[in-house]
């Protein structure tokens, strides 16, 4: 049995987390809903660029925060790890190469940054990558945090949207896991 002091840790590890995973879908809601109103708003358009390279940069900088989750190393006193959850195993990184490309190029300073100059980023192929442990955590914090209704409608939400996503951009079909509402 946890105590209120867990209890609370454990929610707040779960927000934290879903919080992360909801950013990792920046790009896919600018490419679908955003880019166009930048391209016809002609008082917004020169904004354009910077806010599709935000965007890109969100996403792909959380992916990259959700994979280092996954990897399970604390590198700091406070970095969350999957044995902060009791029961939760994630299987590890799911980033490959893609891992170094978004330290050099987007999460520190280089002579060589997002651009029309550079190769454009497989979004859709990292984005894919994160898809199972994206539910497997969900399916967790689903079942752990069942109590706590306010966390409950934000996974649910959050499974949603990453429902909708996957069929209508990565054109994969999910199936619930048996825990999940």
């Amino acid at each position: 049995m946890r105590t209120p002091l867990q209890d609370r840790k454990l929610r707040d590890g779960v927000r934290s987390v879903l919080n992360t995973i909801n950013q990792m879908f920046c790009a896919y809601f600018w490419k679908t809903c955003l880019e166009t109103v930048f391209v016809t708003d002609a008082t917004v358009h020169q904004a354009r660029v910077g806010v599709e390279n935000a965007a890109i940069e969100s996403s792909l900088i959380n992916i990259r925060a959700f994979d280092d989750f996954c990897i399970g190393v604390r590198k700091h006193s406070d970095d969350l790890v999957p044995s902060d959850f009791p029961g939760l195993s994630l299987g590890g990184a799911f980033l490959g190469d893609e891992r170094r490309d978004i330290n050099k190029q987007i999460a520190h300073l280089t002579h060589v940054s997002l651009g029309a100059t550079t190769q454009p980023y497989p979004y859709k192929k990292i984005l894919a990558a994160a898809v199972p442990r994206v539910r497997e955590f969900c399916a967790y914090a689903s079942t752990t945090t069942a109590t706590d209704r306010g966390l409950a409608v934000f996974i649910d939400e959050t499974l949603h949207v990453l429902e909708h996503v996957s069929q209508s951009y990565l054109n994969v079909e999910l199936c619930a896991p048996p825990n999940i509402r």
